[in-house]
């Protein structure tokens, strides 16, 4: 009966070894530029100063996606429409 279990249980370790899938994420295209957008600054309105620069985290958040390119904040606006 054990030499059974050794040898079924043998078995299942080579049968899961087997089955084991290898995943290949493979990337060979994209997009050279992002879509240029305009991140505003972020108005506190806590004591003191800021402790983070949101606008600049949101700016930064948006270009690391790959799909935006966050203008210069010095850049001026235009209005749309």
């Amino acid at each position: 009966m054990k030499q059974a279990l050794r040898v079924a249980f043998g078995f299942l370790i080579l049968w899961a070894s087997v089955l084991h899938a290898e995943v290949r994420i493979v990337i060979d295209s994209g997009v050279d530029s992002g879509r240029p957008i305009g991140v505003v600054p972020f108005q506190w309105a806590g004591p003191g100063a800021a402790p983070e620069d949101i606008g600049g985290i949101v700016a930064a958040d948006l270009r690391n996606s790959g799909k935006f390119n966050p203008l210069d904040r010095a850049r001026p606006a235009t209005a749309a429409g």
